[in-house]
């Protein structure tokens, strides 16, 4: 059949497709670039902006990215460029069929330069300064990431690490290098002296025994607040009498008194102070302080010291205070009026007389760890580890407590007949790990289980001691399982008595005593003496400068 024209018209007119909106046709591209050349090494992000015939951005528009030459640079899918090698390179946008190219240089970057900077020409021993390495590419650009190899010649001089901090060691000249790909660049300096600032003596003041000797150190410091390497000092002492000084910091003690020790360097010095105690020998004077014995090496000594640190004696025992391997170390105790220093010696008691030096040991045997009693006639002692004895020095007559337990470091209260002592009463015939009491009337209780070493308050309503969470036997003690705890001894329902009080950290302790005024607790922990404020423990004063061993501390 023959379709007639007009509607053949109106059928092609109805198929035909739809104009697309002029707003989203990508008409150009805007190649957006930060710079017209890069460095070798350097990457870069690229970007375009695709317009439509009205310059507008096309939303959402895609770009492919391209460039000419991939071994010169790469590029990625979102525009980024990196630079491999010099050369010059076209990248090129392409979006909806049409595109956009720009050339982009990139530069090598070989150092072609270096210089070192600042242009000083000296530096002073102790100084440390910064240099810098100004490196160059051949065209003058600043390679400032290049990496620099530092030295010099002479490093008894200075020395310069791999930052460039130079450091002044010696007076002297030092020629610095830097360099980078073979090519070098140097700066001769020189050293010069330091100017002396302050001098630090290491030790502080001290209280040194007659005979005894301390190592003091010393450094010197510049003006730039450094140590200046090697630098010596003039070591002096006031009063060679009392303690003499070595060249190298030395002291040692010759007799009593005090004495200014000095080390100078170019006239700017420091000086401590060393105390020696005279020697109380042919002196009634009563003794008062903290009393203890002190082992270094094979030497025993006897001690005292003021609660500030200041020696009052130290003297070698003519009756040694030996340590048998099945007990525990020896015991002394300072008698009231201060006199007389009563303590272990072997299988007996030994007395010092604070007036005359003189040990001699007393009547009595098989017996050991002596307390002088309040009165200061009596001294109560552990009978061959199976009683308590309260033993009379002036005239010989002695009682004795038995205790169906083992009996170590009995203790007398203040107030009344009661003793406590350590006793395996929880573990029989192993490690002490008990606290028993004997009454007056002979009678023995446990007193605390699972703790150790004790200590009366001067008053006798308090008592410190150590509390052990777990027992370990003879494998030794965890100090995190210690605790030293301070409660009263019997409260009777007195509600001023005050309320116990534990502390951790405390698992390397071994003795402990009260001062006379029940203010302060010493306690010996690992072998070193500190003091506490009590009972709160707070205020710690720590005698580390005392050598050796301390055990046995006692307190008038």
């Amino acid at each position: 059949m023959k379709v007639p024209l007009p509607l053949m018209l109106l059928v092609l007119a109805g198929c035909a497709a739809t104009p697309t909106s002029t707003t989203d046709t990508p008409q150009s591209i805007a190649l957006n670039f930060p710079v017209a050349e890069i460095r070798l090494g350097d990457a870069m992000q690229l970007t375009a902006t695709v317009l439509n015939a009205s310059q507008v951005a096309v939303p959402a528009a895609k770009v492919e990215w391209s460039i000419d030459q991939p071994a010169i640079a790469s590029i990625s899918a979102t525009g980024f460029l990196v630079a491999l090698a010099p050369g010059t390179v076209v990248v090129t946008a392409r979006s909806g069929g049409v595109s956009a190219t720009r050339s982009l240089i990139i530069r090598p970057t070989q150092p072609a330069a270096i210089n070192i900077l600042p242009e000083t020409a000296s530096l002073h021993v102790s100084e440390r300064r910064s240099l810098v390495a100004d490196v160059r590419a051949a065209d003058g650009y600043q390679l400032v990431n290049a990496s620099v190899f530092w030295s010099v010649d002479r490093i008894d001089v200075a020395t310069i690490d791999h930052d460039g901090n130079l450091s002044g060691v010696a007076t002297g000249v030092v020629t610095v290098t830097a360099s980078i790909g073979g090519i070098v660049a140097t700066r001769q300096l020189t050293v010069l002296p330091a100017t002396v600032a302050r001098v630090s003596i290491i030790g502080g003041n001290r209280t040194v025994g007659v005979g005894a000797s301390y190592q003091y150190g010393a450094e010197v410091y510049s003006t730039f607040q450094r140590v200046i390497p090697g630098a010596a000092v003039n070591w002096s002492s006031s009063n060679p009498t009392v303690a003499s000084v070595t060249s190298n910091g030395l002291v040692t003690a010759v007799g009593g008194g005090t004495t200014t020790i000095t080390a100078a360097n170019s006239g700017v010095m420091a000086t401590v102070t060393v105390g020696v105690p005279f020697t109380p020998v042919g002196t009634s004077t009563p003794l008062r302080g903290l009393v203890y014995f002190r082992q270094v090496g094979n030497s025993t000594t006897i001690e005292a010291i003021t609660e500030d640190g200041d020696q009052l004696l130290s003297t070698p025992l003519s009756t040694p205070a030996t340590i048998p391997t099945f007990a525990p170390r020896p015991t002394l105790s300072l008698s009231p009026d201060g006199t007389v220093i009563a303590y272990d010696c072997g299988t007996r008691i030994c007395k010092f007389q604070v007036a005359t030096g003189v040990s001699t040991p007393y009547a009595v045997t098989d017996v050991g760890e002596p307390t002088w009693l309040p009165g200061g006639s009596e001294l109560l002692l552990r009978g061959n580890y199976s009683s308590v004895v309260w033993y009379n020095p002036a005239t010989g007559a002695s009682r004795t407590r038995r205790a169906p337990f083992y009996v170590e470091r009995p203790r007398l209260s203040p107030l009344n007949e009661d003793v406590i002592y350590q006793c395996d009463f929880t573990h029989l015939y192993e490690d002490l790990f008990s606290l028993c009491r004997i009454d007056a009337n002979g009678v023995e209780t446990l007193y605390k289980s699972m703790a150790g070493a004790f200590a009366w308050a001067p008053d006798g309503r308090v008592v410190a001691y150590l509390r052990y969470l777990n027992y370990d036997g003879f494998t030794g003690d965890d100090p995190t399982q210690i605790r030293l705890a301070i409660e009263a001894y019997q409260t009777n329902g007195d509600p001023s008595a005050p309320s116990p009080v534990e502390f951790a950290g405390f698992g390397d302790v071994s003795e402990m005593v009260w001062s006379p005024d029940g203010q302060k607790l010493a306690l010996v922990r690992n072998g070193q003496l500190w003091i506490y404020s009590a009972p709160n423990m707070t205020n710690p004063l720590h005698f580390d400068g005392i050598p050796g061993t301390i055990w046995s501390v006692n307190w008038r």
